[in-house]
């Protein structure tokens, strides 16, 4: 069952406490009756290391993040 449009929001920081900028956040959410996992997108956290997303949230399924090292220019 759907719920309305959801909005995700956190805020990404290092072991002294400190924002992390253009840290790369994965989404995926998991049926874990079909064990299928879906990849729902890829954010970066920006200067204040906050990010976020708007997903279709289903109360049956699971929702976990990976994140990665921010990017290099």
């Amino acid at each position: 069952m759907s719920n309305n449009p959801t909005l995700i929001t956190g805020t990404i920081t290092d072991e002294n406490n400190k924002y992390v900028s253009k840290a790369v956040i994965q989404l995926v959410q998991i049926d874990k009756n079909l064990n299928v996992i879906t990849d729902l997108g890829f954010t970066l956290s920006d200067i204040n290391g906050k990010y976020q997303f708007v997903i279709e949230a289903y109360s049956d399924m699971f929702y976990e993040f990976t994140i990665f090292p921010p990017l290099q220019a």
